[in-house]
C-alpha cells in the first residue's frame, strides 16, 4: 500500500514504530549530511533523536498544507535549524577551553605580547584581582570574548559583566597608575 508522507507522519505521531523507521530512512541522507558537518561522534544520533522528537511533538499535524513538498521543506528547515543550534553549542564548548584561573599561563602570555608598559607584569594581577576577576579579564582581554558571550556563558546579565569589567579596570588603574586615577 502506498502511503503519503503525511499519512506516515500521522502513524508515527500515533506511535507506529514502522512509520517512524520509514521516516528516519527517508531523511537519512539529510541527517548524514548535517552529522558530517558537525564533526562529533554522536551527531547522527542527536539529529535522529531530534527528528523523532519532532514527529512526536505534533507540530507537523498542525501545518496548514499537508502535501509532501511542504512537509519535506518543513523537516529540512527544522533539521537545518537543529544543526545550527548543535553547531553553536559545540563551538561554545570548544571556545571554553580555560576552565579556571589555574589553567591560565600568565607567564607565557606576558612573553608573547608587546606591552606598552613593561613594568606591568601579568603575574602582578594575582595580587590585585580576585580569581573570578582574573577569569573575566582573561576572557575579555586574552581570549577576545565579547561582553555578551561572557554574560551568556556565565549565566548573568551583560550589564553585570560590564560593571564588573569597569570595576576591574578601575582597580588596575588605581594599583598600577595611582597618579592618573581619580
Amino acid at each position: 500500500m502506498n502511503y503519503t508522507l503525511f499519512d506516515l507522519f500521522l502513524n508515527a505521531y500515533n506511535g507506529n514504530s514502522f512509520a517512524q523507521l520509514l521516516i528516519v530512512q527517508r531523511f537519512q541522507p539529510l541527517l548524514k549530511k548535517y552529522a558530517a558537518l558537525l564533526k562529533y561522534e554522536d551527531a547522527y544520533s542527536d539529529l535522529q533523536l531530534y527528528l523523532l522528537e519532532l514527529l512526536h511533538s505534533g507540530k507537523l499535524t498542525k501545518l496548514q498544507r499537508k502535501d509532501d513538498g511542504t512537509l519535506v521543506k518543513y523537516i529540512e528547515s527544522s533539521i537545518r535549524h537543529q544543526y545550527i543550534s548543535l553547531n553553536s553549542r559545540k563551538n561554545a564548548v570548544d571556545n571554553s577551553v580555560i576552565a579556571s584561573v589555574d589553567e591560565i599561563d600568565f607567564d607565557q602570555m606576558s612573553l608573547s605580547s608587546n606591552d606598552e608598559y613593561p613594568e606591568l607584569l601579568i603575574s602582578d594581577l594575582h595580587s590585585v584581582l580576585q580569581p573570578s576577576e582574573l577569569t573575566l579579564l582573561s576572557q575579555f582581554v586574552f581570549k577576545g570574548m565579547s561582553i555578551a558571550d561572557i554574560a551568556e556563558k556565565s549565566g548573568v546579565s551583560r550589564q553585570a559583566i560590564n560593571r564588573k569589567k569597569l570595576s576591574i579596570l578601575k582597580k588596575l588603574e588605581c594599583a598600577f597608575f595611582p597618579k592618573t586615577s581619580k
